[in-house]
């Protein structure tokens, strides 16, 4: 994009996962072409092709199951948690899930990754680059980057547009 820089932050891992009890009445007998093909999957919106993509890791068909649409990162997770459907979830979220037996992966060891970018204006200001410096530490931490206000520690400290300086914290969160 024309004005702006591009920065290649690393990749999130996704895992097909569903509650226990969803596996055992979809799966049961385990994964095929008909059984692919039947049981609901969630989605976050009409955009989200993550869990076609891993269909079609699975399968030769062009598989077309159910689908719920979950526009939301944690409402997708407590779907899957409520046996709504199956639904490919960021690992980072899960995976304390999965080690308590709440969630099972629907086809153990496949996943898929997604490249992450940071995008943002070229415009060279203190704001931007306390900003990318916060994205990046926390992409490097394999986390979530959360910013809150004054007072809960700072990641940086910048003047902002009004010369005012202003506190901005980044925080591993996983």
């Amino acid at each position: 994009v024309q004005g702006c820089v591009v920065e290649r932050l690393g990749v999130m891992r996704y895992r097909a996962v569903a509650s226990p009890a969803f596996v055992a009445r979809w799966f049961a007998h385990g994964l095929d072409d008909t059984t692919l093909g039947a049981a609901p999957c969630n989605v976050f919106n009409a955009k989200d092709a993550l869990q076609a993509r891993f269909l079609k890791l699975l399968s030769r068909k062009h598989l077309q199951p159910p689908q719920h649409r979950v526009p939301s990162t944690h409402g997708h997770i407590h779907a899957a948690l409520h046996g709504l459907g199956w639904g490919m979830d960021p690992d980072a979220l899960v995976q304390g899930l999965i080690e308590r037996g709440e969630l099972v992966e629907i086809a153990p060891g496949r996943h898929l990754d997604v490249v992450l970018h940071w995008q943002h204006w070229r415009l060279d200001s203190a704001l931007m680059r306390a900003l990318t410096g916060c994205v990046r530490r926390a992409a490097e931490a394999g986390g979530v980057v959360q910013f809150a206000g004054p007072g809960l520690g700072q990641c940086d400290d910048f003047p902002d547009r009004f010369g005012r300086h202003a506190r901005m914290r980044c925080q591993d969160v996983r």
